[in-house]
């Protein structure tokens, strides 16, 4: 539910693409960790954190890329059209 939540803040089209990214990132690694945590997922240490760290921030910015790739694809069709 906050992940979905999180997607919102794409809608405050007044806010840069950049701001939007790094809130909806920080918040979705927030909620990820605190997960984390309470399931006891992994053991938290330092080293753990930090790889875990690494790893969802960039598979975050890995997936947030293509899709930003394929909606500048669809706004280019789409102006080419008008």
């Amino acid at each position: 539910m906050i992940f979905g939540l999180l997607s919102k803040i794409y809608d405050l089209t007044h806010w840069p693409l950049l701001t939007q990214a790094l809130i909806h990132a920080g918040g979705s690694y927030g909620a990820f960790i605190l997960t984390a945590y309470i399931a006891n997922w992994f053991p938290f240490n330092w080293l753990n954190l930090l790889l875990t760290s690494v790893l969802f921030l960039t598979l975050f910015f890995a997936i947030w890329f293509v899709f930003y790739l394929r909606e500048k694809k669809a706004i280019a069709e789409l102006n080419k059209k008008l």
